[in-house]
This record gives structure tokens, C-alpha cells and sequence, in this order.
């Protein structure tokens, strides 16, 4: 039986489909560290998401590989609850689009 489905990733997911954007959970080979969480909105670049339980933490290296994505202009997030996912996708869809949700 596989892991139990992290309520933040859920939370990701369901804002994604809600605003007709797609979602993929993405595996690396050979790299550890890596936002597994990419999502892509209408009308804006994909952002990749570091989705974690409100008592995980960011690995050192998870830190540097965020870093390192973020230096390159990807756009990188952490999320450590379910509010803070609505929170987040209120504020950036407000931004990205400049009307509410």
C-alpha cells in the first residue's frame, strides 16, 4: 500500500483544476531535492511547488536545488499547509490575472 496522499498536494491540485490549469507530480532521475509539484495556469508560466505537512522541513538539499532553479528563473514555491495553499493561489491568481477568484 502506497503513502497516504499529502492533504497539501491534494489542496494544490484541486486550485489547479478549479482554475482550468494542469497539474503534473513529477519524478527526477538521479536528482534528489527537486519541486515535485508543477503546475501551469492559463496565461502564466508553470510554477513548480515544494509541497510539505506543516511539520516536515526543507532538506539542505532541497534548499540548494530550490535555489538553483529559482537563479535559473524558475518559479519556486514551499507550502507547508492547506491554508497556506489557498492563501497562495488567491494571491497569485489575483496577481497573475488582476481579478479575484
Amino acid at each position: 500500500m502506497g503513502r497516504k496522499e499529502n492533504p497539501v498536494e491534494a489542496r494544490i491540485q484541486w486550485h489547479v483544476k478549479r482554475l482550468g490549469g494542469i497539474h503534473r507530480k513529477v519524478g527526477y532521475q538521479g536528482r534528489r531535492g527537486a519541486p515535485d509539484q508543477w503546475c501551469k495556469l492559463p496565461g502564466n508560466d508553470w510554477i513548480l511547488i515544494e509541497a510539505k505537512a506543516e511539520d516536515g522541513v526543507v532538506s539542505a538539499q532541497q534548499d540548494e536545488e530550490i535555489k538553483t532553479l529559482i537563479k535559473h528563473g524558475a518559479k519556486v514555491y514551499v507550502l507547508w499547509s492547506v491554508k497556506q495553499v489557498d492563501e497562495f493561489f488567491k494571491e497569485f491568481w489575483d496577481e497573475a490575472i488582476g481579478r479575484p477568484v
